[in-house]
């Protein structure tokens, strides 16, 4: 075997780490990696060594902002983990990123490289190449830096970087939200597991809005690049008014939930970004870096469960007719939380992890997914083959 999964939903942190110590002992699997994901009401410190003493290898995890999932399962309250034998990566490496520590890129750099790539970044394969982005931004001070760093790894190596934010998005400094790394807890870190895969691997984004092909063009900005003053040279309240078609005196957090902003780096791919809230004086909050002057469509919801379905359906075609469907050997997903708690909403959350009955599957609903070097608010998949 290749990979397997196992979940529990017992609440003590004690049993809940038994019984996936169990289902890999019956399974007769030898895990090299562990990766897990798990609830916010486990005790972080102590569930973390808890599983690293359980286990003879490399553990990494998070917390989720919501929920997680198992195979065809959504849990409210688990502890779910992807085991991966020696067969599946040719080589890893991790390197822990602590936010508040003065770094330049450049030191950046120098440990990745140092830690990870020894030949030149920017020619590695990117079909085999890739890396799973663990991060908590605890403290809204280091969302800044955190950015940076992101965009960084996007532009200067030659991979792609997916991953989720553990944090609450309203950034609350004594949540249990952290990252895991062996045994550790980490809160305002980024931690990157670096990947070469035996064979290739595919990465796709879902999401279930659409167009109007209504135009906003930040032109001014608050204190931070979430904040935007102007859309258009307007006020931004004003802006996306108009742009939706609804007075601003009437627009709520459900109407920001309804329609969000999406730029389009590449043909087959929106990142999108909601609004958090409307300030005083005219400006948006987002929940994600805003880029200046690029051209973002105003995107409506549409029916998520159709859409997930629909791209799932396209990305399976796709590896039947290049003959490697039955070579998929496991899913990872990073799920936005407002799409989770719009499917529970709609009843379709049990409908929806159905679709993954084709290949051993974990996931977890995060405060924003990291993609191509954006944090956007969609669902990335990971797909991996032997």
């Amino acid at each position: 075997m290749y990979i397997i999964t196992a979940s529990s939903t017992k609440e003590d942190y004690k049993e809940a780490v038994f019984e996936i110590v169990e289902e890999i002992e019956k399974k007769k699997f030898e895990p090299k990696l562990i990766l897990y994901f798990l609830s916010m009401k486990y005790p972080q410190d102590k569930i973390a060594v808890e599983i690293k003493s359980n286990f003879n290898c490399d553990c990494v995890g998070m917390t989720s902002a919501g929920g997680e999932y198992c195979d065809d399962k959504f849990y409210e309250h688990s502890l779910t983990a992807m085991c991966f034998s020696d067969k599946v990566f040719e080589e890893y490496d991790i390197v822990n990123l602590n936010l508040a520590e003065d770094m330049d890129i450049a030191s950046v750099r120098r440990r990745v490289v140092a830690g990870y790539f020894n030949e030149d970044a920017m020619r590695q394969d990117s079909k085999k190449y890739f890396a799973v982005t663990l991060l908590d931004i605890s403290n809204p001070q280091y969302t800044d830096k955190a950015d940076r760093l992101i965009e960084y790894f996007a532009s200067y190596f030659n991979i792609t970087a997916l991953g989720g934010l553990s944090a609450p998005a309203s950034f609350l400094d004594d949540s249990n939200n952290c990252i895991h790394i062996n045994g550790q807890t980490y809160k305002n870190y980024i931690g990157l597991i670096f990947f070469k895969a035996f064979n290739d691997i595919d990465i796709i984004s879902t999401h279930n809005q659409l167009p109007t092909n209504k135009i906003l063009t930040p032109t001014a900005f608050g204190e931070n690049n979430r904040i935007v003053k102007e859309f258009n040279h307007m006020p931004a309240i004003d802006a996306f008014s108009q742009a939706i078609g609804i007075d601003k005196d009437k627009i709520d957090n459900d109407v920001f939930q309804e329609f969000s902003l999406a730029f389009e780096p590449a043909t087959d791919c929106f990142f999108t970004v909601q609004t958090k809230r409307s300030l005083p004086d005219g400006s948006l909050e987002y929940y994600a870096k805003i880029h200046s002057y690029v051209d973002y469509n105003v995107m409506y919801s549409s029916d998520m469960w159709f859409e997930t379905k629909k791209a799932i359906n396209l990305k399976l075609q796709k590896d039947i007719e290049e003959e490697r469907l039955d070579k998929m050997i496991g899913v990872v997903e990073f799920n936005c939380l407002s799409r989770t708690n719009m499917l529970n909403k709609n009843n379709d959350m049990d409908r929806l992890v159905k679709l993954f009955d084709f290949a051993p599957h974990i996931g977890l609903s995060t405060s924003g997914e990291l993609y191509m070097g954006v944090m956007s608010y969609t669902s990335v998949l990971l797909f991996l083959y032997k």
